[in-house]
């Protein structure tokens, strides 16, 4: 867990992008978006699904950077959006548990 956690943290994003994410939150789907993200048939673990959404994140924002005309904001926001939406269910099961202790 410890390699995508610091990647997460050296991360630095336009604010715009990232309001837009949390923005939409409360509409993601597990099922529907990370299936279309991944272009997957079966959903991997959280874990996984972290590690290969932060490499596509990687992906489309050296393509911002470099003003790639295939670049899609709208895709980047979706990918933002399952990062967040992925790093709250793994911490999920962890403060579940640590409520149940207090």
């Amino acid at each position: 867990m410890s390699n995508f956690t610091q990647r997460l943290g050296q991360m630095r994003r336009p604010r715009l992008l990232t309001q837009a994410a949390q923005h939409a939150l409360p509409s993601y789907r597990r099922g529907v978006h990370l299936r279309t993200i991944l272009a997957a048939t079966e959903l991997p673990c959280t874990a996984r699904a972290l590690e290969q959404l932060i490499d596509i994140e990687d992906a489309q924002n050296r393509a911002r950077m470099s003003a790639d005309a295939a670049y899609s904001v709208v895709f980047h926001v979706h990918v933002l959006t399952a990062i967040m939406a992925e790093l709250h269910a793994l911490q999920a099961p962890a403060y579940a548990g640590a409520a149940e202790l207090t």
